[in-house]
């Protein structure tokens, strides 16, 4: 019995997105194929350098339907794109604001991987995924 396709106004509260600073092309096109009003907020967290500042959510905003900004603390997240600022983990709370920490990472078998990714925080603060 095959599963019905992903509807993201059914299926997800929230799309969340985890690369390395390789992974900026990638998702370049697939944020390009959102649409204009697409009903899910979309959190992304990539690992960037702490040691400058961060353009890449006006470099994603050129590619994108949607709104794209650089998360702020407390910030409501109900629709567009948000990125997290470098060197920052980002939780999304049971209320629907997001949270920036610089906490140490907590899931160890990934944390060399992931350390200043924050993945592990987002995805931590969700209940659930959908995989296709």
């Amino acid at each position: 019995m095959s599963r019905p396709p992903f509807d993201p106004s059914r299926d997800a509260d929230a799309i969340v997105i985890g690369a390395s600073a390789g992974g900026v092309e990638a998702l370049q096109a697939l944020l390009s194929s959102l649409p204009a009003g697409f009903p899910v907020p979309v959190a992304v967290v990539l690992h960037l350098p702490r040691d400058r500042p961060s353009t890449i959510h006006e470099l994603l905003a050129r590619h994108c339907a949607l709104p794209v900004s650089e998360a702020l603390d407390k910030q409501p997240f109900h629709t567009g794109v948000v990125l997290a600022p470098p060197d920052y983990h980002l939780l999304i709370e049971p209320d629907r604001h997001l949270a920036l920490s610089v906490e140490p990472a907590r899931w160890s078998a990934i944390k060399d991987k992931l350390d200043a990714v924050g993945v592990e925080y987002l995805l931590e603060s969700k209940t659930s995924i959908y995989l296709s």
